[in-house]
């Protein structure tokens, strides 16, 4: 059950980045309601992750231009400009009211530190808890995360956890503050299906207890039709398309966005051994070859030169009755509309 207001969680508004070169996100806009779970979807070089630490203030040694708005906590003043908030301020934020979850939680996890010591670190980071409330919040978390033995898993050094567990203690980690906004960076790519799909389980019903909006990072369409509110497909450093998760799926009207789902493995193809994928063809363009035209006319198949290689076409709404904030970037959605 998502829970939204009218005004959103987080306005993200021509957010641009670069690093001394071509912009590689360019003019993205979005914005995330409050409870939403929103997909961020796109082949590697779309810009997905790029943007997301970009907003999270994550990128060293990057020119960041545009405007990324996190609305006020409740009760709790006015809204926060990221783009350029000083670091100071930047680390107080993080963790507390916006946090993130890793692709690979080894990495993440500091070696030589037990998960109890790590977990409480971030807890006197981001709370007033001291004492046995410090260590009752950190069993808290892990049961809450569904680990079944929380006190022991605390005694632990993260390579004694599988892969599975080890992610479980990213998420309790990323939430131990109770934050607004999660954000997901292809968190379940390294596990199995069965693991997989636990993982997806509990975010969701994280949110669902919580009211936490989410922004979940993958190149994986199955992964967000199973968890997301809202798809927002990136192409070259653009959102080409964002819509209701069950419009996209059903209706998508970018090129690229049904390039995307013919891509998508299918169970039935897969257990009945037949059929075969629909990969699009070449690949994202680097940041130096995007060119003024549509990004993806080199290998779309509808392309029309006097409509798609004139300009950059903008992201229009394309809302019909009863729908709200279905947008495209494409000239001719129209004619190509099921």
């Amino acid at each position: 059950m998502t829970r939204k207001t009218t005004s959103p969680l987080l306005s993200v508004r021509n957010l641009t980045v670069s690093f001394g070169g071509p912009d590689i996100v360019d003019d993205l806009s979005f914005e995330i309601g409050h409870g939403e779970i929103v997909a961020l979807v796109g082949e590697s070089g779309s810009g997905k992750s790029v943007g997301s630490l970009a907003v999270m203030g994550l990128l060293e040694n990057a020119d960041i231009r545009g405007s990324a708005c996190l609305a006020g906590a409740q009760g709790a003043g006015g809204d926060t400009e990221l783009v350029g908030l000083p670091a100071r301020q930047m680390r107080a934020l993080r963790g507390r009211r916006i946090s993130m979850i890793f692709q690979d939680p080894l990495s993440s996890l500091d070696p030589l530190q037990t998960i109890g010591s790590q977990i409480r670190e971030v807890l006197r980071a981001h709370t007033p808890l001291k004492g046995p409330a410090l260590r009752a919040r950190a069993i808290a978390l892990l049961e809450q995360v569904g680990i079944v033995d929380p006190e022991g898993c605390l005694t632990l050094l993260p390579q004694r956890l599988s892969g599975g567990m080890r992610q479980r203690v990213m998420i309790a980690l990323a939430i131990a503050a109770e934050p607004d906004l999660l954000f997901a960076d292809e968190p379940t790519t390294a596990l199995d299906v069965t693991v997989q799909a636990q993982v997806l389980r509990l975010l969701k019903g994280l949110r669902d207890q919580t009211g936490m909006a989410m922004v979940f990072i993958t190149h994986n369409l199955a992964v967000a039709s199973a968890i997301a509110d809202r798809v927002i497909v990136l192409y070259a450093g653009q959102v080409v398309e964002d819509a209701p998760a069950e419009v996209f799926f059903r209706r998508p009207a970018m090129p690229y966005s049904r390039a995307l789902l013919s891509a998508a493995p299918r169970l039935e193809a897969v257990m009945g051994g037949y059929g075969h994928l629909e990969a699009p063809r070449g690949q994202v363009p680097s940041p130096g070859q995007r060119g003024t035209a549509c990004r993806f006319a080199s290998r779309c198949d509808d392309v029309r030169e006097g409509v798609c290689l004139a300009a950059m076409p903008p992201l229009v709404s394309i809302a019909g009755p009863g729908e709200t904030n279905h947008t495209v970037r494409c000239a001719r959605w129209e004619e190509l509309a099921p």
